[in-house]
């Protein structure tokens, strides 16, 4: 039973990738309330003190499925100056994942309207293929395929603008390459990543008389030789108290958000995610949970 789960969970990853236009970080639909994952620059972003918990659980009715685990922590130290770290997890299959990485923005003050964040993110990826598990067919094994671990020191930038009820973000989380296993057919290679382009675009609009703001956002992620992924959201936030809205991704993904905002300082996120593609037809629905603290 155990092999055939690995087979399948292979057959559904490798499938998935393939029609998701190669991506090979993260991907997160609550990027609004995780956004200095991507960028360091909204590390402290209208001087708050934010951490974050998020876990995403996808395709629930394969075992061994992928999955990915944060925790971000921002704060300001000084009027312009925000600091930050974040740890994120990802488990796909026989893969391991962590990236670690330390955050630092400046706020530069352009009108009394407008502001500009500068960020810079250092950090590294602890990757880990671990093999041991898996049964072959062939009587020569795969070199590649063995357990193996590493190190990749890395850096990155991110710029983020904001005027009133509109804002826009530009970053590139980790500018160097590093090395992950790859499947073609029945061989494993090695390859190295790409770095990963991220643009935003958003703007609240808040209805005079009303208890409702509307808010639209567009996340682009973009990556050296494949196509553009757009996640394009809409969120509806209720006098502060809870936020609903759904999440189109142009893989066909389709996802239906929920935000509770228990207190001024502590939000309750959930997300329901699922798939058009026919490839994932038996793979189950994506989970995504987070938790958020305001101090």
């Amino acid at each position: 039973m155990k092999k055939i789960n690995y087979i399948l969970v292979t057959l559904v990853f490798f499938c998935s990738t393939t029609i998701s236009y190669g991506q090979q970080e993260s991907t997160i639909t609550q990027f609004k309330s995780l956004l200095s994952i991507f960028n360091p620059a909204a590390v402290s972003i209208d001087s708050t003190t934010q951490i974050n918990i998020n876990v995403r659980k996808q395709w629930t009715s394969i075992a061994e499925a992928p999955s990915t685990n944060i925790v971000s922590f921002g704060t300001h130290v000084r009027e312009n100056v925000g600091i930050g770290f974040s740890v994120l997890q990802d488990k796909t299959f026989v893969e391991y994942s962590t990236f670690v990485g330390v955050d630092f923005s400046y706020k530069l003050k352009l009108n009394e309207s407008s502001d500009i964040y500068l960020g810079i993110k250092a950090g590294g990826d602890f990757y880990e293929l671990n093999t041991s598990g898996l049964e072959t067919y062939n009587i020569v094994s795969d070199p590649m395929s063995k357990t193996s671990s590493s190190f990749s020191a890395n850096v990155g930038f991110g710029a983020y603008f904001k005027r009133n009820q509109l804002y826009a973000s530009f970053s590139i989380p980790r500018l160097l390459p590093y090395d992950r296993a790859e499947i073609d057919g029945n061989e494993t290679t090695s390859s190295k990543t790409n770095p990963h382009v991220y643009l935003m675009l958003g703007y609240d609009f808040v209805i005079k008389n009303s208890p409702f703001v509307i808010k639209p956002s567009v996340l682009s992620r973009s990556v050296k030789g494949s196509p553009n992924v757009l996640d394009i959201n809409t969120m509806v936030d209720y006098n502060h108290l809870f936020e609903a809205g759904v999440t189109y991704r142009t893989n066909e993904t389709i996802a239906g958000i929920l935000q509770l905002h228990v207190n001024k300082r502590f939000s309750i996120g959930w997300v329901y995610e699922e798939s058009n593609l026919k490839a994932l037809a038996n793979a189950g629905k994506t989970n995504e949970f987070l938790l958020k603290y305001t101090f």
